[in-house]
C-alpha cells in the first residue's frame, strides 16, 4: 500500500469516527456600501470520538481541529489557480448546530478568496475551486450539511 492510500485510508476513517461533514456559506463583503459576494467558506465539522465528554478547548478539541485541518489541506487545489485558500486558525467553541439535531462539533473553516484583490467580485475561478474541493471531500465520504455513514 502506497503513502497516498495509506493517508487516504486514515484521513477516511477520521471522517467516519468524527462524522464529518461540511456546509458551505458565501464569503460576503461591502464595497461602496453595496453588498459583494468575493468567495466562499467551507467549515469542516467533526464530533468529539466520545461527544459524551465535551469541553470548548478540551484536548480532543485541539485532536479534532488538527485533524479537520489536515483533511482541509488535502483537498485544496494543488494547481496555481487565481484563488488562495486560508485555513483558519484554531477556535476552541463547540457548536451546537440545530440542523444536525444539536450534535456538539468542532469546526475549521476554509476560505475561497482570489489571491490578489480580496474584493473582487466572485468569479468562475472560485466556483471552480469551491466544485473541486466539494467533489473530493464528497469522494472521501463528507457529506454536505450533514454526516453519511458510507459502506
Amino acid at each position: 500500500m502506497t503513502a497516498v492510500e495509506t493517508d487516504e485510508l486514515r484521513l477516511r476513517e477520521f471522517i467516519r469516527t468524527h462524522q464529518v461533514c461540511y456546509d458551505v456559506w458565501p464569503e460576503l463583503v461591502y464595497v461602496d456600501g453595496i453588498q459583494r459576494q468575493t468567495g466562499f467558506a467551507i467549515e469542516l465539522c467533526g464530533t468529539h470520538e466520545h461527544p459524551e465528554h465535551v469541553s470548548p478547548g478540551c484536548h480532543e478539541c485541539h485532536v479534532v481541529n488538527r485533524r479537520l485541518a489536515e483533511l482541509g489541506a488535502a483537498v485544496i487545489p494543488r494547481e496555481n489557480t487565481d484563488s488562495r485558500y486560508p485555513i483558519e486558525p484554531f477556535d476552541p467553541v463547540i457548536r451546537y448546530p440545530s440542523k444536525r439535531q444539536m450534535r456538539p462539533e468542532v469546526q475549521v473553516t476554509i476560505r475561497i478568496a482570489h489571491k490578489h484583490d480580496f474584493l473582487s467580485p466572485l468569479d468562475d475561478c472560485e466556483r471552480r475551486c469551491l466544485s473541486a474541493i466539494s467533489r473530493r471531500l464528497e469522494g472521501l465520504g463528507v457529506g454536505r450539511g450533514s454526516f453519511h455513514e458510507h459502506k
